[in-house]
C-alpha cells in the first residue's frame, strides 16, 4: 500500500490543530482514525509529516553471519534448519527463523537433496 500523501497529512493536522478530533478528522478525509492519530502525534514529536520509508532488506540480518552460516553448512551439510537457527541462537543470541535460513541459503545456491535413506543434505 501507498503511503498517504503529505498534502492529506499536513490537512488532517490542520484540521486537529483548529480544535478538531482526530476521529472527525478521520472522517472528514476518509483515512482510518489510527493514521490521524500517528499523523498528529508523528507532527507533535518531530515537526515533520514525511512518510517514514516502507519495507526492507530481509537479508540484512544474516547478511552479517554470511561467511559463518556457510561454514556451518559445509562442515555439516546435514543440518537442519532448525538445529542451525538454534545454534546461531546459542552463539550469537541471533533469533531467526528456521524458513528464513533456508531461502538464505537458497539464494547462495544451495539446493536439498534427499538420498535414497531419507537423509537430507544442502549441496551447492
Amino acid at each position: 500500500m501507498q503511503a498517504l500523501s503529505e498534502d492529506i497529512r499536513t490537512r488532517v493536522v490542520a484540521f486537529v490543530e483548529e480544535g478538531g478530533s482526530r476521529r472527525e478528522a478521520a472522517r472528514k478525509f476518509r483515512i482510518s482514525p489510527a493514521s490521524a492519530v500517528r499523523f498528529v502525534a508523528q507532527w507533535r514529536r518531530e515537526r515533520s509529516l514525511k512518510a517514514k520509508p516502507q519495507g526492507g532488506d530481509r537479508r540484512r540480518k544474516l547478511a552479517r553471519w554470511r561467511d559463518e552460516v556457510v561454514a556451518i553448512v559445509e562442515a555439516k551439510p546435514d543440518i537442519t534448519m532448525p538445529e542451525l537457527a538454534s545454534l546461531m541462537a546459542d552463539r550469537h543470541d541471533l533469533c531467526v527463523d528456521p524458513a528464513s535460513l533456508s531461502r538464505f541459503l537458497c539464494r547462495l545456491g544451495y539446493t536439498y537433496k534427499k538420498n535414497a535413506d531419507g537423509v537430507g543434505t544442502r549441496t551447492r
